[in-house]
């Protein structure tokens, strides 16, 4: 799967930024849906956790479209991994291209959201 264009990952970053700091949904939204055009999938479905069962898991996709992400305003409440934005945004990325792909391929998925986050 190809990443975005860069100054379509830069806008979508930028929102993701946006989000991270001020929890606009609006932001999300946004960054979802230019993400959601760009592959031609229809926009996930996003339940925001505050916690997820398994303490080792950062995110959820489901083959139904929904995806579970920590919300960040809890992020930083997470046992035992590292807390900042960047591992949040890596995050979001790496269940996108589970969303995208389908796949379960997790070095994949991996690496997916390491040259989405380039700079």
């Amino acid at each position: 799967m190809r990443v975005p264009p860069r100054a379509l990952l830069t806008e979508v970053n930028g929102l993701l930024h946006d989000f991270y700091a001020e929890h606009d949904m609006a932001d999300f939204r946004a960054a979802l849906g230019l993400i959601a055009k760009h592959y031609g999938i229809t926009r996930p479905r996003i339940r925001w956790r505050q916690a997820i069962e398994d303490h080792d898991v950062w995110g959820l996709t489901f083959n139904t479209n929904r995806v579970h992400l920590y919300h960040p305003r809890y992020w930083a409440r997470r046992p035992k991994w590292p807390t900042d934005e960047r591992n949040w945004l890596l995050t979001f990325w790496h269940e996108m291209y589970h969303v995208v792909t389908f796949f379960e391929d997790e070095k994949r998925a991996d690496r997916f959201a390491a040259l989405a986050m380039e700079d």
